[in-house]
């Protein structure tokens, strides 16, 4: 199944989103078959690719942070196709999606606070090496430092290669 997402801000006033976003998808050839307060689903209108390659479109309104004026938005495109070349139904209508989603003159899309330019702390900053967020101990994150296999690590030994617990099913 292929699945592409796009999480964005908008500058939109949320009495007027459920109208802005329909005219999104209706500009991009979908047809709205479920509208609730924070979801909207559509289907890309039959006729032009087969069945399994409709595309549909959930959107996701995060009512939770949204402002007076500015609303968090996720989209999800979706369909039954199996996204065997990068370039498939699936992800060209995506892409479209995405370029409506942009030149939409009924709001505007806001940056995400991890991208700004000048702002420090990035996503990818925060999150440290998996050896860190185990623990702060310096003992304990030189024995669950990986290195690569055959290696010597830090302590002189050679490492092992990770394995993981076999799951058993036990009889009901």
């Amino acid at each position: 199944m292929a699945r592409y997402t796009r999480s964005l801000t908008v500058a939109a006033a949320l009495s007027d989103l459920e109208e802005q976003i329909t005219a999104v998808l209706t500009a991009c050839n979908f047809d709205v078959v479920l509208q609730r307060e924070d979801y909207i689903m559509a289907r890309e209108i039959p006729g032009q690719v087969p069945f399994a390659r409709l595309v549909m479109v959930e959107v996701l309104v995060d009512r939770t942070r949204a402002t007076d004026v500015d609303t968090h938005l996720t989209f999800i495109a979706k369909n039954e196709e199996l996204p065997l070349q990068r370039n498939n139904h699936c992800h060209q209508v995506y892409q479209c999606l995405n370029q409506a989603i942009l030149d939409h003159r009924g709001w505007s899309v806001l940056p995400d606070a991890d991208i700004q330019p000048g702002n420090q702390s990035k996503a990818s900053e925060r999150v440290g090496p998996p050896q860190q967020l185990l623990s702060n101990s310096p003992e304990s994150s030189q024995r669950s430092q990986p290195a690569e296999s055959g290696q010597p690590s830090s302590n002189g030994r050679l490492s092992e290669s990770l394995t993981f617990p076999q799951m058993t099913s036990q009889p009901e």
